[in-house]
């Protein structure tokens, strides 16, 4: 009964490939394909629709580094390894391509090899859709790993940027060096097709210490996601006995062999952006489509996205929104109304959360100025970010409205924290 027999007709009149070839039968979905990797790079296998077209560029693909300082370097593929992998995975999630001004942002493609092979999520923004890709699962062959990712490139429009890790966890997969050099086929056909891909994997450090200073020991080689990149970035953190330390990112232009040296992104920032992107997946597919646009994240978790450090992790996700907007959500499921210290102030609050918290006033701004200065940041999901000196402006006039010490401290001490950012900016 289980007995199941296929017949295959072999088409002779169109290009090929030898095999053997890897298929699957699905009920819903029928027999998916998978070709050999290196299949997608023959010349016929352009007609084949994985994804956008090759695309020539007169000018350098630009990447954008979120290290202490912002960093620009040249290339499409980016690797990013060490021993912290939260600030390894901060520093890949945050890689920004240069794009025209004005441009859509387009959509962007998070493979997490974590994640339980086919689950996803999908938020959409302003103007993108962000998707998150599980691929764990330990038989995972290199050429349906390649086809999925190619379907994934074709179905999302405008894709700009594909972030895949953490590739140690492919030490744990069946066939981990076809996997690897799969991902690399993968790597040339996006770099053809001007789509940035940053590979992030958490690797043994590098750093040793003689005499209290840092060395590279010997026989320790680079993370292997380097092997495909345009630029590399080693995060190199480590200490010894708390007397020795070193604490810095080397990046190297690998083609070129130039090589810059700077410091990560402070791990309380990192922690702060993460809480903050949690709680918008949280908001984000509650809210209506069309009413993205008017809403601005506002507050505490504004400030850290834009890349200020405030030493702690907000408590809260404040969002802030029109009049209108604030009358019509308040008539939606899954919005509670609620009265502020003031009785005249009202807010709505995500039900089931005490996180996440909507707005239509803070003190010292108005709703019409911060929306018309605010921004997408590449970790907001598509959602507008106020700007710093709207946020500067609202902090100095909330700092007057306190009564509390110590609240005053903590509100003088963000009001020097966003000035010194606005200063080296």
């Amino acid at each position: 009964p289980f007995e199941r027999r296929l017949i295959v007709s072999k088409h002779r009149f169109g290009p090929s490939d030898f095999g053997p070839h890897r298929f699957s039968l699905d009920g819903a979905e029928g027999m998916q394909v998978y070709p050999r990797p290196s299949a997608w790079l023959e010349p016929w296998a352009t007609a084949v629709p994985a994804g956008p077209e090759p695309t020539e560029r007169k000018d350098a693909p630009m990447l954008v580094l979120p290290l202490r300082e912002s960093l620009l370097v040249t290339g499409r593929v980016v690797a990013v390894y060490g021993p912290d992998l939260q600030r390894v995975h901060g520093i890949a999630s945050g890689i920004e391509p240069v794009t025209p001004a004005g441009a859509p942002r387009g959509s962007e493609l998070y493979v997490d090899l974590a994640v339980p092979l086919g689950q996803r999520e999908d938020i959409v923004g302003d103007d993108r859709l962000w998707r998150r890709l599980g691929l764990a699962h330990p038989y995972l062959s290199a050429h349906r790993l390649l086809r999925i990712l190619l379907d994934e490139v074709r179905a999302l429009s405008a894709l700009r940027r594909v972030v895949i890790g953490d590739l140690n966890a492919l030490r744990s997969f069946w066939g981990q060096d076809g996997l690897r050099r799969a991902l690399g086929v993968f790597c040339i056909l996006m770099r053809g097709r001007d789509v940035a891909v940053v590979l992030y994997e958490s690797a043994p450090t590098r750093v040793g210490f003689n005499s209290r200073s840092p060395i590279i020991e010997p026989g320790m080689g680079e993370a292997q996601a380097v092997d495909f990149a345009d630029v590399s970035v080693e995060v190199m953190s480590d200490s010894v006995g708390g007397f020795a330390t070193t604490n810095k990112v080397v990046v190297t232009q690998r083609r070129e062999g130039v090589i810059m040296v700077s410091a990560p992104p402070e791990a309380s920032l990192l922690r702060a952006r993460a809480r903050v992107q949690e709680r918008l997946r949280m908001v984000l597919p509650r809210l209506p489509s069309e009413l993205l646009r008017e809403v601005v994240v506002f507050g505490s978790a504004a400030i850290v996205l834009r890349g200020v450090d405030l030493g702690r992790v907000p408590n809260d996700l404040d969002l802030f929104v029109s009049d209108d907007t604030f009358e019509r959500l308040s008539a939606e499921k899954g919005f509670e109304l609620h009265a502020g210290s003031d009785p005249t102030l009202r807010f709505l609050r995500l039900a089931g959360s005490i996180s996440v918290e909507l707005w239509p006033q803070f003190p010292g701004v108005a709703f019409g100025e911060v929306s018309a200065t605010a921004s997408v940041t590449s970790e907001s999901f598509g959602v507008q970010v106020a700007t710093l000196p709207m946020l500067l402006q609202w902090k100095r006039a909330h700092r007057a409205l306190r009564r509390n010490a110590e609240d005053d401290a903590k509100d003088q001490r963000d009001i020097e924290r966003i000035e010194r950012a606005l200063r080296e900016s």
